[in-house]
């Protein structure tokens, strides 16, 4: 399994390249709802050998920059829109490390 494009071996599993696609999405979406969400967007993928076989996506916290603004406003809408994605790209360029709680793992290697 990769995390942000992170072999992750705690839950490397040897299978059946057969099984791989199937047993893949079931442990991806099994992750997915163990970890927590982030400030940035965290992909989680599962490999077989170099070929990605299943990915999910956790949404980042998002803050609504909108909620103030009027309606008709579209062009203070897109600025506004605009500035939060550059300070995302800022976020995830100083630290862009993902932190997976213990317990994330615990519950999702219990069965």
């Amino acid at each position: 399994m990769l995390v942000n494009k992170e072999p992750i071996d705690a839950v490397a599993r040897v299978v059946h390249y057969s099984q791989a696609e199937r047993l893949g999405r079931q442990w991806v979406t099994k992750f997915k709802e163990h970890v927590d969400r982030q400030m940035y967007e965290v992909v989680i993928q599962a490999i077989a050998g170099k070929r990605i076989v299943a990915r999910e996506t956790i949404k980042p916290f998002r803050k609504d920059v909108l909620s103030k603004l009027h309606a008709s406003d579209i062009s203070r809408r897109r600025k506004l829109l605009e500035k939060q994605k550059e300070g995302r790209k800022k976020l995830t360029a100083v630290a862009g490390n993902i932190s997976i709680d213990q317990k994330a793992f615990q519950g999702f290697l219990a069965k």
